[in-house]
């Protein structure tokens, strides 16, 4: 799809007040339960799953509680598995409950190429240079999400009340993720700029640089930028890295 189609899709999707993406259907875990679970063997303590969907599910819930002591509904583990909407997340902690139980043929081992991960909300850092301000950190949250295989959505401002919005397209591969973002219905270089960013942790940390146009010095700035996801278990920890590294980066340049 063209970046003008996918731009003009996400204009109507928020005028039409559908508002922030709800989740996702995991295609790496639908693979993985038609084509690989049929023939995958089990970890020997876990033996007794294999054909049995119902066995699956429980044994599912319990490695994600024993990794992550949170609980999650068998009910919302087999939705995941069978193509329903979900959480990203969820679709994080069913994968690597898989890679325990299946630590041969568990989904991050398959050649499914899937970039449905990317979807959901993200919480976004990175350093303004601002020519009357000193440098100080921007903070967004950024909501994305699929169209087929097209990926994109918005951003909102936390930092301060913008009166613009802006969009953005990206492509991913594999862990590397590329985007373009714009002011919506804006044409001229004013608020454009180009990301670049790649995945760790779990794909529930990005961290790369970001550029943008900046129209009182007519010269391309830059900066580190980083995206967590905002339903992270670990978020506490993720807000105080960003901090951390983009702070750090701020006394370097200072």
């Amino acid at each position: 799809m063209a970046e003008g189609q996918q731009a003009r899709k996400i204009d109507a999707r928020l005028e039409a007040g559908l508002g922030r993406p709800k989740g996702h259907r995991s295609e790496m875990l639908v693979h993985w339960f038609s084509d690989i679970y049929p023939k995958a063997k089990p970890a020997p303590n876990f033996e007794q799953v294999q054909g049995k969907r119902g066995l699956l599910y429980a044994a599912i819930k319990n490695v994600v509680k024993q990794q992550t002591k949170v609980d999650i509904n068998e009910r919302t583990v087999q939705r995941a598995l069978n193509g329903n909407v979900i959480e990203s997340g969820t679709e994080s902690r069913i994968a690597s409950a898989l890679a325990v139980i299946f630590p041969n043929d568990s989904p991050k081992n398959s050649s499914v190429s899937d970039s449905s991960w990317i979807c959901g909300v993200w919480d976004v850092g990175y350093i303004e240079d601002d020519l009357n301000d000193p440098l100080h950190i921007t903070r967004e949250r950024a909501y994305c999400e699929a169209d087929g295989n097209d990926y994109g959505g918005y951003y909102d401002c936390i930092s301060y009340d913008r009166k613009y919005e802006f969009i953005f397209t990206l492509d991913v591969n594999v862990d590397c993720v590329c985007g373009r973002y714009l002011v919506r219905g804006r044409d001229g270089p004013v608020g454009t700029g180009l990301f670049q960013l790649i995945s760790s942790r779990n794909r529930e940390w990005l961290q790369g640089h970001c550029t943008w146009y900046d129209f009182d010095r007519t010269k391309i700035m830059s900066s580190p930028c980083i995206w967590y996801k905002s339903d992270a278990q670990y978020r506490g920890t993720y807000e105080s890295d960003l901090t951390k590294i983009l702070n750090a980066e701020i006394v370097l340049r200072s």
